[in-house]
């Protein structure tokens, strides 16, 4: 990625002044400081094409030209100048107080007066091409979180700060899912390669969303496998019961999907889940290549562990009561009576655990 020197240096910028000798000016400051995307146009009525061609990072725009105006400009670029930081440096002569409060208003984000001086002109520029790299980098550090986690959970991680860094991990009281598709093994055997992927991505999407939801974040797929968490990434008052809430929509999509399959005349398939709650460590780890969230606690391999009880159980669903009951505490409400098996042995922990059946 590039630094932010070089992102400014390779910024696109236009000059728009209706006088010749002005645009060639501004050009010949800002190649001399070695700015390689500059373009520009003494005709006002082709900023807004322009734009929409180029997406400029910085528009040095005159007020005072014929056809439209500055002001007039500024009103055509209201769009991109509210909703993607798009920097207008006002160039005039105009000193005063009306034309310079008018031009706030449009949008202006700084003013170079004529007759230009250069030092200042430069200055003028990098304040506020710094700013629009930085909001470029934030708009785009959004994009990418937005393919792992809600919109909701990105606004807090971008605006708030999730307080982790490479190598640094941060303590949360947390709810861990896994969710599993019944049958996989041996659907691996029977199906084309490209049915079995097709069979993968419908389950995660139909599943997915509805974690996304309820306030889950996905922290692994694996196979069939889907490793989801709830008030790891933004402190939670409500991850218990969202992750309970989340389950009664898996089983019911599972149930939907399942119907519809068998309607096809197509194998019917069930889900397993299963819900822990527990402190976690989230941190980033990773290296320079390539990075990634993750999540470490007791409670994520008892999770797994408890899905693989889902079978011997023989239902589709399970949490521990302890998890149930942090769940009523935050404002669950289960759908129907939940039965209660206490004093269970379960595989891989080595004590025994009271589940309650989320789905039998």
């Amino acid at each position: 990625m590039m630094d932010i020197q070089e992102q400014i240096q390779k910024a696109n910028i236009l000059i728009v002044d209706d006088n010749p000798v002005n645009v060639k000016l501004l050009e010949e400051i800002l190649e001399q400081e070695n700015y390689t995307n500059i373009y520009s146009t003494t005709d006002s009525r082709q900023v807004k094409a322009l734009d929409q061609q180029w997406h400029f990072d910085v528009i040095l725009l005159d007020i005072r030209m014929p056809h439209m105006d500055g002001f007039e400009v500024m009103e055509e670029l209201a769009d991109a100048i509210d909703n993607d930081y798009l920097p207008i440096l006002v160039v005039t002569a105009q000193t005063d107080h009306d034309t310079r409060l008018r031009a706030l208003e449009k949008g202006a984000r700084d003013f170079i007066t004529k007759p230009f001086e250069a030092i200042e002109v430069l200055h003028r520029i990098r304040n506020v091409l710094e700013v629009r790299v930085r909001y470029k980098q934030h708009a785009e550090m959004a994009q990418t979180l937005a393919r792992f986690f809600s919109p909701e959970i990105v606004e807090q991680m971008v605006t708030e700060g999730t307080g982790v860094a490479l190598g640094r991990g941060v303590k949360r009281e947390t709810a861990i899912l896994m969710v599993d598709l019944r049958g996989f093994t041996s659907l691996c055997e029977t199906l084309s390669p490209d049915e079995l992927i097709s069979l993968v991505l419908e389950y995660q999407n139909r599943m997915v969303p509805i974690i996304r939801r309820n306030n889950g974040i996905i922290n692994q797929f694996e196979g069939d496998g889907i490793l989801a968490s709830f008030g790891s990434v933004v402190e939670s008052k409500t991850f218990a019961a969202d992750a309970l809430r989340a389950v009664d929509g898996l089983i019911a999509e599972a149930a939907s999907w399942s119907a519809e399959r068998v309607s096809r005349n197509l194998e019917p398939l069930k889900i397993g889940a299963a819900v822990t709650t527990g402190s976690i460590i989230f941190g980033i780890i990773g290296d320079e290549d390539r990075l990634e969230y993750t999540i470490l606690g007791s409670c994520v391999n008892e999770a797994a562990k408890l899905e693989k009880q889902t079978k011997v159980e023989k239902v589709k669903a399970l949490a521990t009561l302890a998890e149930y009951e942090k769940a009523i505490e935050q404002g669950y409400v289960a759908p129907s009576h939940r039965e209660t098996r206490q004093d269970r042995t379960v595989d891989g922990i080595n004590h025994s655990v009271d589940l309650v059946i989320l789905a039998p």
